[in-house]
């Protein structure tokens, strides 16, 4: 119609009509923004309130699962000690027998191959892994009851976890300490999962 009656060429648009100041205009507004903004602000104070108590609600429950699973590696950590202190008179008595039977016939200083063998038997150790484990395991707990953001940490000592299982896997004699670091590495990963939760 407009076109017509004012003789325009081309299409009129509702943006055309916009453009004018005063072709539409609302009255009342500011009244009736007041008048939302006491129920929309008290809506936003309940809906931040309720999502800070559910974080709070949701950080407890990360952390004891968190706690748990460290006693878990802890546990592990215990009886790979306990398994390659048991099997380390045993392990240097093979590798004796071994070494014998290689050499039956050479002539063979008693004394240098018990300090050989002993060298051997030193590298196949995972005494310092295992308390470089401890240690990290303990810094974890710790860094969990800090009030400032920790998940770049929790990160970090979790690579530093699955190295030492890794070093540990690496020397493993004895398919029961292999278990036990599949086990390790298995509880590392779902932690790290779970410190994907965390800032």
């Amino acid at each position: 119609e407009l076109r017509s009656e004012l003789d325009l060429a081309g299409e009129v648009t509702l943006d055309h009509l916009l453009n004018f100041p005063d072709v539409i205009t609302a009255e009342g507004v500011e009244e009736e923004i007041e008048g939302m903004w006491e129920p929309i602000s008290g809506a936003v104070a309940r809906a931040m309130e309720s999502l800070r108590e559910m974080r709070r609600q949701e950080g407890i429950a990360l952390e004891k699962d968190l706690r748990e699973r460290v006693d878990r590696l802890e546990a592990v950590v215990k009886e790979i000690e306990k398994i390659a202190e048991e099997r380390r008179d045993e392990q240097f008595r093979k590798l004796k027998e071994r070494v014998r039977q290689l050499l039956e016939d050479e002539q063979i200083d008693a004394e240098r191959l018990n300090t050989e063998l002993a060298l051997i038997v030193d590298r196949m150790d995972v005494t310092e892994e295992c308390v470089r484990f401890h240690s990290h395991n303990e810094q974890f707990l710790k860094a969990l009851e800090a009030a400032e953001p920790v998940g770049r940490r929790l990160n970090f000592l979790l690579q530093e976890m699955n190295r030492e299982a890794t070093t540990i896997g690496s020397k493993a004699y004895s398919a029961e300490i292999s278990h036990r670091v599949v086990q390790l590495k298995e509880e590392i990963e779902k932690i790290r999962e779970q410190v994907q939760n965390i800032e």
